[in-house]
């Protein structure tokens, strides 16, 4: 009877790992394709994650120098990504691919660190989901506020605007959706401060 009782609560165990690794995993991957801005199908991120978490239940048991242990960690962690990737057909999408693995070992080494840095003894895994679930969000809209970041510095410009032998000059914004016109010349819109200046 104590067997079946031990044999019992081993599967629960293994079946509580699974579920943790799968949301883990899937956090991770989830993150590093919106990091290289793939567009994704969700059943190849689900199959990834579940494929993660399968590694993570049998990598315990494998009888490995450390070095090759390491190796294999790294290894997985790509073919993880190659698979929610999807097919990749062009250099394009090779090097975007990439980024991918670039972002999911970057998130996993962050948020290890993190949960090292909050259980100092020892972390504690019934709370590494609920960390997961709080940080996975706020990492979303640091990922979106870079990208956006990124794409107003795309058409900001050094410009020097002059009048009556004055010079200011300034950083301008490039609005390809400005049609305004005064005489057939086109119109830039500066601040009153700047108007000040000059």
């Amino acid at each position: 009877m104590t067997k079946g009782i031990g044999a019992f609560f081993m599967v629960v165990y293994v079946e509580y790992a699974l579920i943790q690794n799968f949301l883990l995993d899937g956090a991770l991957l989830y993150l590093s394709l919106k990091g290289a801005r793939v567009a994704f199908q969700r059943r190849n991120l689900l199959f990834a994650a579940f494929l993660g978490a399968v590694f993570a239940i049998v990598y315990p048991l494998l009888v490995l120098p450390e070095f090759l242990k390491t190796v294999l960690k790294f290894a997985v962690g790509a073919l993880l990504c190659l698979v929610a990737f999807g097919r990749v057909k062009s250099k394009n999408e090779w090097g975007r691919y990439a980024l991918s693995c670039f972002f999911f070992y970057l998130f996993t080494f962050v948020f290890g660190g993190f949960l090292t840095a909050l259980f100092k003894k020892g972390i504690s895994p019934a709370y590494t989901v609920p960390v997961f679930a709080f940080l996975t969000p706020i990492f979303v809209k640091i990922i979106a506020f870079f990208y956006q970041k990124r794409a107003v510095e795309k058409h900001v410009y050094d410009c020097c605007i002059a009048y009556n032998k004055r010079s200011v000059r300034i950083l301008g914004f490039l609005d390809s959706g400005n049609f305004a016109r005064h005489k057939n010349v086109p119109v830039c819109f500066v601040s009153p401060e700047l108007i000040y200046e000059l």
